[in-house]
This record gives C-alpha cells, sequence and structure tokens, in this order.
C-alpha cells in the first residue's frame, strides 16, 4: 500500500515538473504573451522603407520610447526581429529595451490602403486621400510627392511636365499599401508609376516626346467609354478626328470643364457645350491642356494601339455600348434611333 502511495506521488511531482517544464521551456510564448510590455500612452513611431533595425531603433529612441537605442537594437537582434521588420506604423508604449523590442516582435504595423482608380480626377483623388490619412496637408504632401523627378522611372523623368495633375496619369491604377506618414506618398508615388512603367515601357519607348499627348487622349478615352472592348475603336475616332483638323467634340471634356467651374453636370444641353474653357472641345481643336481622369492601362493600351477605320462619330445606345458613324447623316439617324437629340461627337 505505501508503495502505491509512493508510485502516486511520484506521478503527481512528475506531472507538475513536466507542466512546469512545458510552459517554461518548451512554449514560452504562452505565457511571454501574457505580459504586458512598457507603460504609459501609447506612442506612433514610423519605420519607413528601407530602415534597418538600427535606424529603427535610433528612431524608436528619437519618439522618447526608449532611451537607449544600441540596447534596443541589440535586443531585436537576440529575438531576430531584425529581419522580419516590416515597414508601417508601430505603436509603442515607453518601457526598457527588452520590453520595447518584445512590444516590436508581437506589433502587428499600420499600414495605409491608397486606391488609385481609374477615371478618377486628380482633385477628387485629392479630396479623398484627404479623408483616409491621419497626418496633416496630405493633399500639399502628394503634389509635392508628384513633383519630384526621383520618384518615376529614369527613362520617364525627362518627358515629365510640371504639372502635376498630368503625372498622375503615369500612376498605374491600383490599390497600394504604404506607410500611413507623408513619406509613404512618395512610396506610393514610386511604387505606382514603376508599376505603370513596366505594364507601358515596350510600347512608349519610341513615343516619349509625344507622352503628354498620348496621356491627355488616353483620359479621354477613359471617360467616354466604361468598356475596355470599345475604347481601341474610340481612340480610332478621335485619331482620326485630329488627322482631319476636325474638333474633338467629346462630352467628356465639357463636362470636365463645368466640374472645375464649380458644377456637376452628368447630361448636356446645347448651351453647355459654349462654356469658354480650354477643356471644351467643341469650341476648342486639338486636345484640352491636361488630363480629365486617371487613365487605366487599357485606355494607355487603345491610345498606343488605335483601331483602324474610318469611323468619326459615335453615340451611346441604351445598352451601355456605342453606336459607331462614319457620316453625319448616319450619325443623326443613330441619335433618332437611339431617341437622342444632343450634338454629335
Amino acid at each position: 500500500m505505501r508503495s502505491l502511495k509512493r508510485w502516486v506521488v511520484a506521478l503527481i511531482w512528475l506531472s507538475c515538473l513536466a507542466y512546469f517544464a512545458d510552459m517554461a521551456f518548451f512554449f514560452p510564448h504562452r505565457w511571454q504573451k501574457s505580459l504586458v510590455y512598457g507603460n504609459g500612452p501609447e506612442i506612433g513611431v514610423y519605420l519607413k522603407p528601407h530602415m534597418t533595425a538600427t535606424d529603427f531603433a535610433r528612431e524608436v529612441k528619437r519618439c522618447k520610447v526608449v532611451d537607449d537605442a544600441d540596447s534596443l537594437a541589440r535586443w531585436l537582434r537576440r529575438l531576430d526581429v531584425d529581419r522580419r521588420l516590416m515597414p508601417g506604423l508601430y505603436r509603442l508604449r515607453r518601457g526598457s529595451p527588452w520590453e520595447v523590442a518584445h512590444e516590436i516582435a508581437e506589433a502587428e504595423p499600420e499600414l495605409l490602403n491608397v486606391a488609385i482608380v481609374p477615371g478618377e480626377d486628380p482633385e477628387r483623388f485629392l479630396q479623398r486621400l484627404k479623408k483616409i490619412c491621419s497626418f496633416p496637408d496630405p493633399e500639399v504632401r502628394m503634389q509635392e510627392a508628384l513633383l519630384r523627378d526621383e520618384n518615376f522611372p529614369p527613362a520617364l523623368r525627362p518627358f515629365l511636365c510640371q504639372d502635376w495633375r498630368n503625372r498622375m496619369a503615369f500612376l498605374a491604377p491600383e490599390t497600394y499599401r504604404v506607410t500611413p506618414s507623408p513619406e509613404g506618398l512618395e512610396e506610393l508615388v514610386k511604387g505606382a508609376s514603376s508599376a505603370w512603367w513596366e505594364s507601358i515601357s515596350e510600347r512608349v519607348r519610341d513615343k516619349l516626346d509625344q507622352l503628354s499627348d498620348i496621356a491627355v487622349l488616353a483620359s479621354i478615352v477613359e471617360k467616354e467609354s466604361a468598356r475596355s472592348e470599345e475604347r481601341g475603336r474610340i481612340a480610332g475616332v478621335f485619331m482620326n478626328r485630329l488627322k482631319a483638323g476636325m474638333p474633338l467634340q467629346s462630352c467628356a471634356t465639357v463636362i470636365f470643364a463645368w466640374r472645375l467651374n464649380g458644377e456637376s453636370k452628368t447630361t448636356l444641353t446645347h448651351d453647355d457645350l459654349r462654356l469658354s474653357s480650354p477643356y471644351n472641345t467643341y469650341l476648342h481643336q486639338g486636345l484640352p491642356p491636361g488630363i480629365i481622369a486617371i487613365p487605366s492601362i487599357d485606355s494607355w493600351s487603345a491610345v498606343l494601339e488605335p483601331e483602324e477605320h474610318s469611323y468619326y462619330y459615335f453615340v451611346l445606345k441604351s445598352d451601355g455600348e456605342h453606336h459607331f458613324s462614319r457620316t453625319y447623316q448616319e450619325h443623326l439617324r443613330a441619335q433618332k434611333e437611339e431617341g437622342r437629340n444632343q450634338s454629335h461627337k
């Protein structure tokens, strides 16, 4: 009986030892994660792209989260955090280098999702940017980032105009994850312009001196049709008009002109077409002075390789497609069939 009791006691002790060994040595994260590192309010610290662990440790010290940057850098290396640091905003509490290193190891850096939307005009993009950014004057910072030539691919730089709006044409529409800081907007321009160059470069290398005009026409094509399969044909219509010395007569440019004038319009009357604006392609021949929207890669492709045909007119049909015509008389008949009473394009 005594022997049995000894075995029971021994088993209990062994179970306890195994439990504590498991907790203390094999799965330390079980108790480490329950610890609260640091104290006081959270302080935001930005880890910028290409920062090393040492650079970030110095930035953490500059933000007064820790007193010893060298010690923090050593702890980041010991915890093997230095090799997996991700850019973003880290919210940290003030503490010892050991505590702050553990905070960083367990933190999920915050990133800002910025969508560049095809068909959106540059001013509206800035308005949206202002709503999603927490730092001051993001619209000013974005314009500054766009005007820095070094944020664009080297081959593109000599052909960039000095208007920040037109430079937005060279950003590939996509959603980008960037640091939620002014520096993040520099990342955005660099990343989006590189993506644009990768998509377009092979087709524009021999047309770089015409790039601004191509961008303007691509923006007009973008606004004239929501159907990518029609854009090559629409680009062909505008190319035919330009070659013939005819005005483009794009309703999209007039709608944009009214927006610049402070009025939002979706349909146009004959009186609306008399608006005095360099963007009114009913009154002025040739291309307007700048883009009217951010063109998609599809619209860039349509203008770089327009469909060859003999159409000079098109009218929107009720199903969302367009009817294309070779003569004005044919265009008028198409308008009548669609129950429209609008000026020709």
